[in-house]
C-alpha cells in the first residue's frame, strides 16, 4: 500500500481518502488531536468496523444523520453535529451492535470512545483544523 501525504490529506491508493484534522472548541481548546474524515459511502459505511479509537481520535461520517454499531467492540459516544458544526444531539455509551436513532437536523456525527464526549456539551460548536 502506498501512502502519499500532502497538507493534511493521506491519500490511500486504492480510491480511498481520508482526511486527518484536529478538533477544537469555539473557546480554541483543542479537544481532539486527530480526527478522521469518513466522507464518502464506503467509509461511512466501514465507520470504525476493526478498527480502535485512541483516547485522542475521533471520526467524522459526513454527511450523516444516524449511525450503527454492528460489528463494534466497544461503546461509542456519539455528538451530532449540524451545517455550522454546532452540537445538537449527545449519546453517551452507544453500545455495540445498536441501530441509532435518525438526528433530521445534523449534517455529521463525531464518534468517539465512550467517556471522551465528557466535556461536550449541547450548543458547542467545533472547529475543525488542518492537522
Amino acid at each position: 500500500m502506498v501512502v502519499e501525504v500532502l497538507c493534511s490529506v493521506i491519500l490511500v491508493r486504492r480510491v480511498i481518502k481520508i482526511k486527518v484534522k484536529r478538533a477544537v472548541s469555539v473557546t480554541g481548546k483543542e479537544m481532539i488531536r486527530r480526527v478522521y474524515w469518513a466522507d464518502s459511502f464506503w467509509l461511512r459505511l466501514r465507520g470504525l468496523i476493526g478498527r480502535e479509537l485512541g483516547d485522542d481520535e475521533a471520526l467524522v461520517l459526513i454527511p450523516s444523520k444516524s449511525v450503527h454499531s454492528v460489528g463494534m467492540a466497544y461503546a461509542l459516544d456519539l455528538v451530532y453535529l449540524d451545517k455550522d458544526f454546532r452540537v445538537i444531539k449527545i449519546e453517551r455509551g452507544f453500545k455495540p451492535f445498536r441501530l441509532g436513532k435518525i438526528a433530521k437536523e445534523a449534517l455529521a456525527i463525531l464518534e468517539l470512545r465512550a467517556g471522551m464526549a465528557k466535556d461536550i456539551s449541547v450548543n458547542d460548536k467545533i472547529i475543525f483544523l488542518p492537522e
